[in-house]
C-alpha cells in the first residue's frame, strides 16, 4: 500500500531495537491497519487536492479494505469459494483487477484474517489515537503520536498503547537492553 507500507518500511529501517525487528514481533494487524491509516491520513490531510484522480484512486484502495471483510468472513465460513469472492470484488470494487482479486482471495484462503487485519489494525490504531487525545487534551501533538506510533515498530497496537497510556515510549528499549540485543 502507498504510502502506507512504503512509509512504514522507511520508518522500519530507521528503528535500532532488535526487539521491534524481530520476525515473531511482527504483528500484522499493527502493520496493515498503521498503513490504511496513513493512506487514509494523506486523504485527510489534503495531499490528493488538485489530484482528483490520486484521490479517486486512495478511496477506491480504502473501499476494497471494507469489502474484504465481508468477503473473509464468507469464505472462512464455508459460504463463498474464492471465485465467488472475486465475482464479488469485481462488482463491488471500480476498477478492480482480476489477477489481484485472484490473488488476494487465494491469500485470504492461506492466512484466515489476513484480509480483515486491515480494517481492524486501522480501528485500532484510531482508538489508540482517540485514547492518547483524551489523555493529553490540549497537549496532543498529532506529530508527536505519529513519532511515538512509528518508535514502537511493528509490535502489537496494545503494546503500543500502554506504552503510550503510560508514557514509557522506551519500554521496549529497557527490554532489549536487559536482554542484551541492544546494537553497540
Amino acid at each position: 500500500a502507498i504510502p502506507g507500507h512504503a512509509f512504514q518500511g522507511l520508518m522500519q529501517l530507521r528503528l535500532s531495537n532488535p526487539i521491534r525487528n524481530l520476525p515473531f514481533s511482527r504483528d500484522t494487524v499493527s502493520a496493515e491497519g498503521w498503513a490504511v491509516y496513513l493512506e487514509e491520513m494523506f486523504i485527510q490531510a489534503g495531499l490528493y487536492d488538485g489530484r482528483p484522480r490520486a484521490r479517486e484512486n486512495a478511496y477506491i484502495a480504502q473501499l476494497f479494505r471494507a469489502v474484504r471483510v465481508p468477503a473473509e468472513l464468507n469464505m472462512q465460513t464455508g459460504k463463498w469459494t474464492a471465485d465467488d469472492v472475486i465475482k464479488f470484488w469485481l462488482a463491488e470494487v471500480p476498477m478492480m483487477e482480476t489477477n489481484l482479486a485472484r490473488q488476494d482471495a487465494t491469500h485470504g484462503l492461506r492466512r484466515p484474517s489476513e484480509l480483515i487485519n486491515t480494517v481492524t489494525g486501522k480501528w485500532q490504531v484510531e482508538h489508540l489515537l482517540a485514547d492518547r487525545k483524551r489523555q493529553l487534551g490540549d497537549k496532543f501533538d498529532l506529530g508527536e503520536f505519529h513519532r511515538l506510533r512509528n518508535h514502537q515498530g511493528h509490535v502489537g497496537q496494545r503494546a503500543i498503547g500502554l506504552a503510550a497510556l503510560h508514557e514509557r515510549a522506551d519500554a521496549l528499549d529497557d527490554l532489549a537492553g536487559a536482554l542484551g540485543l541492544t546494537r553497540g
